[in-house]
């Protein structure tokens, strides 16, 4: 067996001694906190892989320093000998990769060797959100197509991922008391509930569910989307969705508290009410204030 084939059987076991799948990352914070309370002691965050994508993630950053073990210091033979190198790797690719990539591929490599990031002789350069290039939100020639005209209405109208799209039945709309409509949605980590189509959108949201033909699945349901009919970028509809909600939700002054989010860094001078902020947040099944206003509200930058 070759030397590469090796470290990636060697760093695939490493990584999988913290493979929670399966298990709740929530309810692993959640005891984390009580344990914290109950003894006094400070918050330990929670370590674990709690989804394919981040193992995913965590292989491909030990794929990446294997590579640089090989090339730059060939005298390592395992792949368990290389954890003094971890900084020097973080360094060659600090002038060509985002303060997030490091964060990111530092925390794959050290889940691998058991360690904190902090354990690193590396300083992890400062993430700021003004440094973001949101390329996601650049509608692309494809996905302009008259063919996606009504998924990226209907995801601007209900903001829904591209998991929960997919999953929407002929029958999963609904009126509300106010008059207003709701759509169901299925999403990813057994995420799922009703979520307020924007008025604006009620109109051509309620076409689509009465024109379009749909289509069949194997289990007998008869779903809007196939996966075929949905553009590349559907983050920036989602970030429209909640800029126009959050404003539909001011002037009907119905989730207002008086309390008040200040944003910082880039985005300071701006502010939000707390009450409106937590109904975009469950609306768009999120349940943190701060990642609301970071990924979808910059819009109002």
């Amino acid at each position: 067996m070759g030397k590469k084939a090796n470290f990636k059987r060697e760093y695939t076991q490493m990584l999988l001694k913290h493979d929670c799948r399966g298990q709740s990352k929530h309810a692993a914070k959640m005891e984390n906190l009580k344990a914290a309370k109950e003894n006094n002691t400070s918050y330990q965050p929670v370590r674990g892989i709690y989804s394919t994508a981040t193992l995913d993630t965590y292989k491909k950053a030990c794929s990446q320093f294997s590579n640089f073990l090989r090339e730059t210091h060939p005298e390592v033979k395992r792949f368990r000998d290389g954890q003094q190198y971890i900084a020097e790797w973080l360094t060659s690719m600090e002038n060509s990769h985002s303060a997030w990539t490091l964060t990111t591929y530092a925390e794959g490599v050290c889940c691998a060797y058991s360690i904190q990031k902090s354990e690193i002789d590396f300083k992890f350069p400062q993430r700021k959100r003004e440094n973001i290039i949101r390329s996601r939100d650049m509608l692309s020639q494809r996905d302009s197509a008259p063919k996606f005209a009504d998924a990226r209405l209907f995801c601007i109208a209900t903001g829904a991922r591209r998991g929960g799209i997919t999953k929407v039945r002929k029958e999963d709309i609904r009126q509300r008391e106010d008059g207003t409509y709701e759509v169901f949605f299925r999403e990813k980590n057994n995420m799922s509930g009703w979520r307020q189509v924007l008025p604006e959108y009620q109109e051509e949201v309620l076409r689509i569910f009465r024109e379009s033909p749909g289509y069949k699945t194997q289990n007998g349901e008869i779903r809007l989307f196939p996966k075929s009919a949905l553009p590349q970028e559907l983050h920036s509809c989602r970030a429209e969705y909640c800029c126009k909600l959050y404003e539909y939700y001011e002037s009907q002054n119905t989730f207002s508290t008086g309390e008040i989010y200040y944003c910082r860094g880039n985005m300071r001078g701006l502010s939000f009410d707390k009450g409106i902020l937590a109904e975009c947040s469950k609306q768009m099944f999120h349940s943190r204030l701060d990642v609301i206003v970071s990924n979808y509200l910059y819009m109002f930058k």
